[in-house]
């Protein structure tokens, strides 16, 4: 089913063909770099390069599969298929896709219950949450914890919230810069609030003591 209002809407839509060009130009650059150096290159200069193609590459499958999952969710085109799944699983399946420098601890995801939910989707939500919140500039740990209330699971997000966005901001699909993030395509928040409606759930984001949260409320599987 849609989400209403439409994720990709023509100013981001022009914010985001700007940011899928620059990655490409950018590996293209380091690309040449590396060719047109000879067998005695500096080892470090070239590691440099590597890690930048690297960095560009991951940023620019990152937009894609955003824009492609936009796509999926204004056309109502995901069938979310719920089972008993583990929140600790899901989040270590969402981790495998982020850049090895986001520390984020989970430890107390653990001990939580299953819930019902789509084992991929939620996957891709708690993944998107993550670099919501890296892109919005936190350079503090991220954790998580969870709780139970009644029969919802809460879950839980944490992270630093100096001058990186509002809690309003952190789900709205926004242009890059616009709200103080640093990079990332302005999608995260907004898509993963899609996908939470879609599997059942719900997504707030509340700001308090220097701290930014992000909860997620999922049924608990019986």
């Amino acid at each position: 089913r849609p989400v209403q209002p439409p994720i990709l809407e023509p100013d981001l839509l022009r914010v985001l063909g700007h940011e899928l060009r620059s990655p490409l130009a950018s590996l293209l650059g380091y690309a040449e770099l590396m060719r047109d150096e000879d067998e005695q290159a500096d080892p470090p200069a070239v590691g440099r390069f590597v890690g930048a193609v690297a960095r560009n590459a991951r940023r620019q499958l990152d937009l894609v599969e955003d824009v492609l999952l936009a796509v999926a969710l204004d056309t109502g085109a995901l069938t979310p298929v719920a089972e008993a799944c583990s929140p600790m699983r899901a989040l270590s399946l969402s981790l495998d896709a982020l850049p090895p420098d986001v520390h984020v601890s989970a430890l107390d995801l653990v001990e939580a219950p299953p819930v019902l939910a789509d084992p991929a989707l939620l996957a891709r939500c708690l993944g998107l949450l993550v670099r919501r919140a890296v892109a919005c500039g936190t350079d503090a740990e991220i954790t998580w914890d969870w709780s139970v209330d009644g029969d919802l699971l809460l879950l839980r997000l944490h992270c630093a919230a100096e001058a990186a966005t509002d809690h309003e901001g952190f789900l709205r699909a926004t242009p890059r810069g616009s709200d103080g993030c640093a990079a990332g395509s302005g999608l995260e928040g907004a898509l993963a609030l899609g996908l939470v409606s879609l599997l059942g759930g719900r997504l707030s984001a509340d700001q308090g003591g220097g701290r930014l949260m992000a909860e997620l409320r999922l049924p608990v599987a019986r």
